[in-house]
């Protein structure tokens, strides 16, 4: 197993482990260099593709922000069409990129044209050109007749840094951006490219370093972007002292609630064991699933430059599969029965004063809400998604008795909406991102509100 080197350097960053090793801040006491092993990629023989389609926004709607980036392995022209129903296009949108990531965003009109949209990125390099494209699927709207872009509110930046996860297809209801994607090597203080002994982290006010995150997995490494995106922790497997590592993940899943599976399906774990990675092994999630049963998968570190991408066309050893788990019991009102009376004999009675009762307060009113594939974490203050609560469990129902705007945590947005959870245990003490609900959509999509604005403002 892999250890965590503490330091006490002056320069800021973060430690990220390689590609697959999971390491608990018990693993190595403050201060003790645990032994090197030699860190290799989890797949150094896969060369990144001259173009690759990272980022697209899957459902949309009116007034949403819709989004695609694309990473080029050379300078290169690139373009950006948008095509519609009824030859509705919007496009191209040019560019000459020289750096890795390029992202187009833009406003969604209020009339645009509902249906399914074809984004093409074409990419030009010399005689080299290439494609990639993706389905964006629109909201139907009242007027229904505009192009996928509102005028004047396309926009392209270009970064060296990866775009991160931030929603989309990918993660269904409830993406985001990983918390630790800002993590830079404490060598060299860049944020790209290996890093010596894979030592990403964040410098403390004390001089010290953050080399662990509070999944308890090492920064920008597999376990620990897998840990945050299924709501996991190096604590949920049960993990001896010591181990962690992504090639530990199938042994230890059952303590996790994880069924360990040969068959894949969206929402699994893909896990690869000791045969990869110099032994540390490699974990992602599974995005989308073949006919021919290759997958898709979304990662960290599976080249060794502790960055998130996609990979097509895999086959793990194993998938660790969470079953949805049982939807919560809505609180059911006591149903009023009335008793059976006989006629009796009058009698009489001396009269008697009664004092009248006061009006009982109304109940306030709930809202039933079903959470989405992946369940969500909740928390008692959303500003900064603090107090962490009890989990709400994929598929699960609860009554949602408000929603409060709280956009500071970026995978909250666009709408930046949390729900006040009424149901016990939460109690109405505890909030969670209002995009991680369905929202009324169907089960298998589309998925086209983030939000379900009928619930009142707190």
């Amino acid at each position: 197993m892999a250890g965590v080197r503490r330091s006490t350097g002056l320069r800021r960053g973060v430690v990220a482990l390689a590609v697959a090793t999971g390491v608990a801040t018990a693993a190595v006491a403050p201060g003790q260099a645990a032994p090197a092993r030699p860190r290799t990629p989890a797949f150094p023989t896969l060369r990144p593709p001259f173009l690759s389609l990272l980022i697209v926004s899957g459902e949309l709607q009116a007034g949403d922000v819709g989004e695609v980036a694309i990473r080029i392995s050379h300078a290169a022209r690139c373009s950006l069409t948008l095509d519609g129903p009824r030859r509705t296009r919007s496009g191209p949108y040019v560019a000459r990129l020289h750096v890795h990531y390029g992202r187009w965003r833009w406003r969604v009109p209020r009339d645009v044209r509902g249906g399914a949209w074809l984004a093409v990125v074409r990419c030009r390099r010399g005689r080299s050109v290439r494609s990639r494209r993706s389905r964006i699927y629109v909201a139907a709207t009242r007027r229904n007749r505009s192009s996928l872009v509102a005028r004047h509110s396309m926009r392209l930046s270009t970064n060296r840094r990866s775009p991160g996860p931030l929603g989309g297809p990918l993660s269904r209801k409830g993406g985001g951006s990983y918390p630790g994607d800002d993590a830079i090597c404490r060598w060299n203080l860049r944020h790209n490219g290996a890093c010596h002994d894979d030592e990403w982290g964040y410098l403390r006010p004390n001089g010290t370093w953050s080399l662990i995150s509070s999944r308890g997995f090492n920064y920008r490494n597999c376990t620990d972007y897998v840990a945050w995106f299924m709501g996991l922790t190096w604590s949920s497997f049960g993990f001896r002292p010591g181990a962690g590592d992504a090639a530990d993940w199938k042994r230890y899943a059952p303590h996790a609630g994880l069924q360990v599976r040969s068959s894949p399906t969206v929402g699994d774990i893909a896990w690869w064991g000791r045969r990869t990675a110099s032994g540390f092994g490699h974990v992602a999630v599974v995005t989308a699933v073949e006919p021919s049963g290759l997958v898709a998968i979304s990662e960290y570190n599976g080249d060794g430059h502790g960055a998130w991408d996609v990979r097509t066309g895999m086959r793990a050893d194993a998938y660790l599969h969470r079953a949805p788990e049982a939807p919560l019991p809505l609180p059911q009102l006591p149903p009023t029965q009335t008793t059976p009376t006989t006629p009796t004999t009058p009698t009489t009675t001396t009269p008697t004063t009664t004092t009248p009762q006061p009006p009982q307060p109304p109940q306030p009113q709930t809202w039933s809400e079903q959470e989405g594939h992946l369940g969500v974490d909740t928390f008692l203050d959303p500003d900064n998604a603090s107090g962490k609560g009890p989990r709400i469990g994929a598929a699960a129902w609860v009554l949602v008795s408000c929603k409060r705007y709280a956009p500071h945590i970026q995978s909250v947005n666009p709408d930046g909406y949390w729900y006040r959870i009424a149901s016990a245990p939460w109690s109405n003490a505890y909030y969670s991102p209002a995009n991680t609900f369905m929202n009324g959509d169907p089960w298998n999509g589309p998925f086209t509100h983030n939000t379900d604005f009928a619930v009142s403002d707190c």
